[in-house]
């Protein structure tokens, strides 16, 4: 997959990445798992990995999204 710099600038989207620290995981699935976070309401858009580009897509565009989903 390729990201054109100019249509980021353009458009001006944000790319966010995560990530897990060892030491929080743990706490964070427990709550997960227990149902003490609920996080299907905070997810608006679910896609498969294979269509990846129309999540960038949908993220980039005008449409309204919350968190957009991509499973593997």
């Amino acid at each position: 997959m390729s990201l054109s710099p100019f249509q980021i600038y353009r458009r001006d989207i944000t790319i966010l990445g995560s990530f897990a620290l060892n030491y929080t995981m743990d706490r964070a699935l427990g709550l997960l798992s227990s149902g003490s976070v609920r996080v299907e309401p905070m997810i608006s858009h679910r896609f498969p990995l294979e269509k990846f580009p129309e999540a960038l897509e949908l993220v980039g565009s005008d449409e309204p999204s919350l968190k957009v989903l991509v499973r593997p």
